[in-house]
């Protein structure tokens, strides 16, 4: 039983074999893109990891900045545009809030603090006294 290429005639066992092959070598491929989407999903963190660095990295520039801003704009000749600052009696909210406001707009003003105490008119000092 040959075949008139040369080749041996195709049986069970030929079939059998060559089925092997083909399982073998899906295995193989598969084991590849297995491996293959390992590495891919491996870059991914990587660069997931870097892009997470690189974010915190210009967080911190941009601080630094501001940092350096302020810094700056405190030791300009502006830098204190009330040395001893203002003194007075407030008893409206929305007055105070509009001088704070209007301290803040000034060039070289970083903050402004409050120190707040209860005030006591005349008339109750002298009722208590």
């Amino acid at each position: 039983m040959s075949s008139s290429n040369g080749q041996a005639p195709t049986t069970t066992h030929n079939v059998a074999l060559t089925e092997e092959q083909i399982e073998m070598a899906l295995h193989g491929a598969i084991r590849d893109a297995t491996q293959k989407q390992y590495a891919i999903n491996q870059k991914r963190r990587e660069i997931t990891k870097e892009q997470h660095q690189f974010t915190k990295a210009r967080r911190k520039v941009a601080k630094l900045r501001r940092h350096l801003e302020e810094r700056r704009a405190a030791n300009s000749a502006a830098s204190d545009p009330l040395p001893r600052g203002i003194m007075g009696i407030c008893q409206d909210p929305e007055t105070l809030a509009r001088h704070a406001a209007e301290v803040m707009a000034q060039p070289g003003v970083v903050g402004v603090t409050f120190h707040v105490e209860r005030f006591q008119n005349e008339t109750e000092a002298e009722r208590r006294v």
